[in-house]
């Protein structure tokens, strides 16, 4: 039985359509459009796999809240919820206290603590600390005056009264109206040695503030100078010479 010849459908060269490529109406039927490529996931990749260029660098979560931290941007509303979660964390650890010591670990949640606290105190200054988290932070027990805050501004009070009447900040450590007003001047300093140093310190930027706007003297001379010495050489030699003779 002979075969059934197979047709062969030969190329529609520029003649009459084909009835597929006919629509309804009569009109040509336009060639499908190619598929659209993604090129999404062919982007260069850095790092991580899985993360384009401009991904990689976008800064992390964690270095958001460093920046925000330390006053840099305005915060977002996650990157509040995720530091005021590490605070009820740190709660839980320390017998349900909310004062985040200077010598924490974790610095960041440190200075995150300080800002709210120094965003409270100066709301004259717009900043990212709103009506809405002030209740949040109450409704946890959250400490906006410390106990070392009032010590430390009653010392300055002390200066700034010292300073009225001797028009310095240079207290000597035996100063007898308030003895230790001159070991609190030379903590200051120290403390603002590890503040510079991006260390953990008592020291803030608004503490830094009122005491160089008071005029507080930061660096002191470690050795007086050498005309001084040699006139208190000369004083000791007259008071030796009166005892001798």
């Amino acid at each position: 039985m002979p075969k059934a010849s197979k047709s062969r459908s030969m190329p529609n060269r520029g003649g009459r359509p084909k009835e597929d490529d006919v629509a309804v109406d009569g009109s040509t039927k336009a060639p499908p459009l190619p598929p659209v490529k993604d090129t999404t996931a062919s982007s260069k990749k850095s790092g991580k796999k899985g993360a384009s260029v401009e991904d990689s660098k976008q800064p992390s979560k964690e270095t958001r809240a460093r920046e925000f931290a330390l006053g840099v941007g305005m915060e977002t509303q996650e990157s509040w919820n995720a530091m005021l979660f590490t605070l009820l964390l740190y709660k839980s650890r320390n017998n349900g206290n909310t004062n985040v010591k200077s010598d924490c670990a974790d610095q960041t949640l440190y200075q995150w603590v300080l800002k709210q606290r120094a965003s409270k105190a100066d709301s004259s200054t717009p900043n990212d600390l709103t009506a809405d988290r002030i209740a949040v932070l109450d409704t946890i027990g959250f400490q906006w005056i410390l106990s070392d805050d009032i010590s430390w501004n009653k010392h300055f009070e002390n200066l700034t009264a010292y300073k009225a009447e001797f028009g310095d900040c240079r207290v000597p450590r035996s100063y007898d109206i308030h003895p230790k007003l001159g070991e609190w001047v030379t903590e200051q300093r120290r403390q603002h040695k590890l503040w510079s140093d991006n260390k953990a310190s008592t020291m803030t930027e608004e503490r830094n503030t009122k005491l160089t706007e008071l005029g507080f003297v930061w660096k002191v001379r470690e050795r007086a100078d050498w005309n001084d010495r040699y006139e208190q050489l000369l004083e000791f030699k007259k008071e030796v010479s009166i005892h001798l003779v």
